[in-house]
């Protein structure tokens, strides 16, 4: 545990409005450096497709949080993560070689791997919801009292508390009443109500809102890269079919790297507009079709919904559900997303709002509300 701070360090705050609903979940540097916050209680950058930061690289993310360069705290902890990382709201260096993760802690990397996605969400597109809320929207959880802690760094309210309070709703809270803090309400249940709001991170783990006309793509040039993928998935999108083709016509591919591996892939049949859907399992890496709709319509857009969990796979084509089985597949390590396989020709559609994300069961649907 830190027992004294330099007399001059690098507080990190960026202002948050009232009305922040979104914000970006990675920085951007002005040499293109793309910096990312990790999780809590992790050490260092060992993802896919990050890289640990320099000395310099640390200054220049704190400068972007508002920091002065000149002043970041360098030292040795043992029991705090290795290079740069935030502790407190403050960034600082740590050059021991017994570093190690801390509960408190969240290390700050950069992006090594063009398109690839952080392997959790990062605390600067965390969500606050409408007041008179007391759960997460569609495609959002829960945060965890340290990423809730985490997340008074990344607003103009760097109190933070944690209790029990039957009259705020549950989780973390971002107030806009007199106290103007956040914190985290360990009450079962919690409530709604006028000035606290829920702050909840994404589960998406790949979004593209599109319009896009469906091409097909050079391999090693995914829209994305997934790292840590779940097994159990929601993935949607708006299709907009233009015509047919004589071969099997891609619309979107998830993949380990190969032609094989499909999880999922997703088609228009041989010289139609009807869906055909590819999921690997651990039985079949190279599966059946596990879906085949009826033929869309040409020239109109239709909502698809292909919800994996368990033992099922549910495909919802403008609201018309259908499940089949489907067996054990397992967690891959990453996986790199086409919008246009580059080993299928690709479907004449247009495609857009694309999303996947996982499918905890603590995500629930929000019904409209007012603001």
């Amino acid at each position: 545990m830190r027992k004294y701070l330099s007399s001059v360090a690098l507080l990190l705050f960026t202002a948050s409005g009232y009305s922040a609903q979104a914000v970006i979940s990675s920085q951007r540097s002005s040499d293109d450096t793309v910096y990312e916050v990790m999780a809590t209680n992790t050490n260092g950058c060992n993802y896919d497709g990050y890289e640990d930061l320099t000395l310099d690289q640390c200054h220049a993310y704190a400068f972007s949080h508002g920091g002065v360069p000149e002043y970041i705290f360098v030292s040795q902890w043992y029991d705090e993560p290795k290079g740069c990382h935030i502790h407190g709201c403050t960034a600082y260096f740590n050059t021991s070689p017994y570093a190690r993760a801390n509960i408190e802690s969240a290390p700050v990397c950069k992006r090594s791997i063009p398109n690839t996605l952080p392997p959790q969400a990062n605390p600067e597109s965390y969500l606050v919801n409408n007041a008179r809320t007391n759960w997460c929207a569609d495609g959002y959880e829960p945060l965890t009292p340290a990423e809730c802690n985490m997340y008074t760094c990344f607003t103009n309210r760097p109190s933070y508390e944690a209790g029990d309070w039957p009259d705020d709703p549950k989780g973390c809270v971002i107030s806009y009443g007199e106290d103007q803090i956040v914190y985290f309400n360990e009450h079962s249940t919690g409530a709604v109500n006028d000035v606290e709001r829920p702050v909840c991170k994404p589960s998406h783990q790949f979004v593209l809102d599109g319009p896009k006309n469906i091409v097909r793509t050079a391999v090693n040039t995914p829209d994305g890269v997934i790292l840590s993928p779940p097994t159990d998935y929601r993935l949607s999108f708006t299709i907009e079919p233009l015509g047919t083709i004589r071969e099997f016509g891609n619309i979107i591919h998830f993949t380990t790297g190969d032609r094989m591996n499909k999880a999922p892939a997703i088609f228009f049949s041989k010289g139609s507009t009807k869906l055909y859907i590819q999921i690997s399992t651990d039985s079949f890496p190279d599966p059946f079709p596990t879906h085949q709709s009826l033929a869309l319509e040409l020239n109109k857009s239709h909502e698809v919904v292909l919800t994996v969990v368990g033992s099922t796979s549910t495909l919802s084509v403008n609201g018309t559900p259908e499940v089949k089985s489907i067996t054990a597949r397992s967690q891959y390590a990453k996986l790199d997303v086409y919008v246009g396989s580059p080993w299928y020709e690709p479907a004449n559609a247009i495609i857009s709002d694309i999303q996947f994300f996982s499918t905890p069961s603590e995500i629930a649907r929000v019904p409209d509300l007012e603001s």
